[in-house]
């Protein structure tokens, strides 16, 4: 896989996420009022040192989804592999309102 390929399988991995968020919130992604953390593991080749850039990729898409409620700390992880022999994996953590927007 490519290192464009990468960023765009973060970018599905944030999407992804958000789509069970957004079951969680109402379906509706407004109720999320904040990203406090934003985790992306990145299976890689030996020598590869992209993993920032491909996490970049989640980040993008958080913002591009959430807007300012999706800016937070990110950290990219190197892994020698992942579940399902998946590219990238996310875990975030985001804050819902407590009573969901009309």
């Amino acid at each position: 896989m490519s290192e464009e390929e990468a960023i765009e399988a973060a970018g599905y991995a944030v999407l992804n996420a958000l789509s069970l968020a957004n079951s969680i919130a109402g379906n509706d992604l407004k109720n999320v009022i904040g990203c406090f953390r934003l985790t992306c593991f990145v299976a890689v080749a030996p020598g590869f040192n992209g993993i920032p850039t491909v996490a970049n990729g989640a980040s993008q898409m958080l913002l591009q989804a959430l807007g300012d409620a999706g800016r937070s700390p990110q950290t990219a992880i190197g892994v020698a592999a992942l579940p399902f022999n998946a590219p990238v994996e996310i875990e975030l953590t985001l804050q819902l309102r407590e009573e969901p927007c009309d």
